[in-house]
């Protein structure tokens, strides 16, 4: 911007004029120069606090950034040392943005910026809580929500606590240049003044000019100043700023700029924009502008999108573009904002690398689980050396055989088995052997039945057969007599044989009982008739009398043998 300069200062001084002019000039000059220092006080203190208000803004974005950069920081480590560092860092820049918000709410500020500054604290009080959220969320050690949180929550909360700021200050600028045209203004009138009373008295009219001139000069000097600090505000916060023209050529940047895309600004000045852009959209970008300058359709200004941006090594950054417009001598002026997103680009393919391995990790272990699962449910209903149903599973398909036995009026029979001489073979050859000899059992056992059949184990040397489907007693007396045959065959012990029996009861469903804990009961008690008649045979439970003995009724049985 091109500042107007002072006239030169004049040095030759008019010692003579007219009385009564002189005294009507000091007249009107008093009051203009009274006038024009209280203008001069009003505008100085108004710069001071244009100046005191920018930098604490400035501050207060500069905190507000470096709090959510130590938290990303936070959140991204896995070191606890460096995490409780930083935690304590995050806290400091809390505590220091609440003290400069302080101080800027303790300023003398207008109406319209109190409001604003009370929108801003409550949009800080929403980004806090996100802010202790991720804090929360780490102590809680769930860093995968804690990341998730930072990128959901967090980092456009403090995108938009940024841009309130920005616009903040773009709010002082504008009262900044307010002012100045305020003070270009009466400096003028004053200036026309001094020429008007020249004409008058020389003398005092080039006197009065000189004193003026001076002042306005310093007043310059103080706008300049300003408009300094305002450059140095720009070139230091991390977002690329850059003007440009109805042409789309690049009047200003800022050293983001620089950073971004590598090029100076020396280079981009006069450039046009499509420069920093890839193809396609460096090709049709000057389209773009002409359209919206004939048509006024907005597409982008005022919205805020993702794009990728060209660097002058020639690789694509991804950057979080933002456009507005302004109207400078009733030309449109358009200042793009853009922030470089790499890191949160990679944050967001690191967390969905992460993400993919631990889906992985939980699909694994599901499997195992499952497999887990399968195993002790297997485990809870089969006997764990013959690998045959135990007791608990042989009584839930004895409850689905009755109930079918029902519907079609047959019937079930349950075989009580009772190894004869298994004792002998387990203490005089060890009880590996005695396994051994227990599981080759089962199989001789199952290789006897039918497939509708279930065999089971149900004590140490004790085994049941539920038989279904029975119209006669015919199968079960096959059955039997091929269980006793095929057990009565030697067993291969180490390096002799040993032979073992098998003495079996069985009891009817629906004539000797109707649940399988009875039925078992009968056929055990079938089985120890043919144990105190000499082993190695099978009878089916008969009930022979009941006596009445105290009251109490009993029962006695006798069983009939197969052979």
């Amino acid at each position: 911007m091109n500042l107007p300069q002072p006239p030169a200062d004049p040095r030759r001084l008019l010692v003579f004029g007219f009385g009564t002019i002189i005294l009507l000039l000091l007249v009107l000059i008093g009051a203009g120069l009274l006038g024009f220092a209280h203008l001069l006080e009003q505008f100085n203190q108004a710069q001071k606090q244009h100046e005191l208000t920018a930098a604490l803004a400035n501050q207060l974005r500069h905190v507000s950034q470096e709090r959510s950069l130590r938290l990303y920081a936070l959140v991204l480590t896995e070191d606890p040392f460096e995490r409780d560092e930083l935690f304590m860092q995050v806290r400091a820049q809390g505590s220091a943005f609440f003290s400069t918000l302080e101080q800027l709410e303790a300023q003398p500020l207008q109406r319209h910026d109190q409001a604003f500054l009370q929108q801003l604290k409550s949009l800080v009080r929403q980004v806090g809580v996100h802010h202790y959220r991720v804090i929360e969320l780490m102590n809680q050690d769930a860093f995968e929500q804690a990341r998730q949180h930072m990128i959901e929550e967090v980092i456009p909360g403090q995108r938009q606590v940024s841009g309130r700021l920005d616009q903040f200050a773009q709010q002082q600028r504008d009262l900044a240049n307010q002012v100045l045209q305020q003070a270009k203004q009466n400096g003028q009138r004053q200036i026309n003044i001094i020429l008007a009373l020249c004409l008058l008295g020389l003398l005092v009219s080039i006197g009065i000019g000189h004193r003026v001139v001076r002042r306005i000069s310093g007043i310059l000097r103080a706008l300049n100043h300003s408009l300094c600090q305002e450059q140095s505000i720009r070139d230091n916060i991390f977002a690329a700023v850059i003007t440009a023209n109805r042409r789309g050529e690049i009047l200003s940047c800022n050293k983001a700029t620089e950073h971004i895309f590598g090029y100076s600004c020396h280079e981009l000045i006069g450039k046009n924009l499509s420069l920093l852009m890839p193809e396609p959209h460096a090709q049709a970008h000057d389209g773009y502008m002409q359209r919206y300058l004939h048509t006024g359709q907005r597409r982008i200004i005022g919205t805020g999108r993702e794009v990728e941006g060209l660097h002058k090594q020639g690789q694509r950054v991804p950057l979080q573009l933002g456009v507005s417009e302004i109207r400078i001598d009733n030309e449109p002026v358009f200042i793009g904002v853009l922030a470089d997103i790499s890191l949160q680009k990679q944050a967001e393919a690191s967390l969905i690398q992460i993400n993919e391995r631990l889906e992985q990790g939980v699909r694994e272990r599901t499997r195992e689980l499952e497999e887990a699962n399968r195993r002790l449910r297997h485990m809870a209903r089969h006997d764990l050396v013959t690998g045959l149903p135990n007791r608990a599973m042989l009584h839930e398909f004895c409850a689905g055989l009755f109930n079918r036995a029902q519907r079609e009026k047959t019937l079930v029979a349950i075989m009580f088995l009772d190894l004869d001489g298994f004792k002998a073979v387990n203490d005089n050859l060890g009880h590996e052997i005695g396994d051994q000899v227990l599981k080759e059992t089962g199989r001789r056992i199952q290789a006897q039945v039918r497939e509708e059949d279930m065999v089971a184990r149900i004590g140490g040397d004790e085994f049941a057969v539920a038989c279904a489907h029975l119209s006669d007693l015919s199968p079960v007396d096959r059955i039997a007599q091929d269980i006793i045959q095929a057990i009565g065959e030697p067993f291969a012990c180490k390096k002799n044989s040993c032979s073992i029996g098998v003495s079996i009861g069985i009891s009817l469903y629906p004539q000797h009982a109707y649940t399988s804990e009875d039925l078992l009961r009968l056929a055990d008690e079938a089985m120890y008739q043919i144990k105190r008649g000499g082993k190695n045979n099978f009878a089916i439970y008969r009930p022979k009398q009941k006596t009445e003995d105290r009251g109490q009724k009993t029962e006695s049985c006798v069983a009939a043998q197969g052979y």
